[in-house]
């Protein structure tokens, strides 16, 4: 099993200078995917599409990637999340076909109706109306994160540090971190990643 990621800037049209997020969102999947084109893929302008090898690992990402564009004032993303199989496995992303990506692809036309910013699709109607129902809370705070709120995310889902190298890396006091941090639920995020990363844990071991 895989996880396909379908990212669709919102708004990206209207008013930004396609820099502002194309370069860092490029930087970043290349820092971390390595090159464009066999793991991920700019298209159309203005999406992308991310395969991971280990599905689990599927909302901790979409999450590292939002956090990363809303750095930038006025920035989002909607991430559609397919969890499947991939059938053909082309060295080219955009070539391959499977049912990842294909939930992926069809859930992000449904979250552009919906007007929402994430979702997952596994195929399992009881884990997606479950972990779904939770993400929609998730978005409550994440879709609502200042720049600063998520330059402090950026950080904390990249890597697990004492709070203090937080701030001296933000130039900020260790107070004014920790009530950034709170401000921002970064720990509830934390722990219902965590929870919803069990969650697809168990249904890949269902399904092996």
């Amino acid at each position: 099993m895989i996880a396909i990621l379908t990212g669709d800037m919102i708004a990206s049209r209207k008013q930004f200078d396609t820099n502002l997020w194309l370069l860092p969102l490029k930087a970043w999947l290349a820092l971390h995917f390595g090159e464009q084109g066999i793991a991920w893929d700019i298209y159309r302008g203005d999406s992308f599409q991310l395969k991971l090898s280990r599905p689990a690992e599927a909302l901790k990402t979409a999450i590292q990637i939002k956090s990363m564009l809303k750095q930038t004032k006025g920035i989002d993303v909607r991430i559609a999340i397919g969890i499947g199989n991939e059938n053909y496995t082309s060295q080219k992303i955009m070539e391959s076909q499977g049912s990842a990506f294909i939930r992926s692809g069809e859930l992000v036309d449904k979250l552009k109706k919906r007007k929402q910013s994430m979702a997952i699709s596994t195929g399992n109607e009881n884990l997606d109306d479950e972990v779904n129902l939770i993400i929609r809370l998730l978005l409550l705070t994440l879709d609502h994160w200042s720049p600063a709120e998520a330059s402090l995310a950026s950080l904390i889902f990249a890597k697990t540090q004492p709070i203090h190298v937080y701030a001296q890396t933000l130039g900020i006091s260790i107070s004014t971190t920790s009530e950034r941090k709170k401000r921002a639920h970064l720990q509830e995020i934390i722990d219902v990643e965590q929870f919803i990363r069990s969650k697809i844990e168990s249904y890949e071991q269902g399904m092996g």
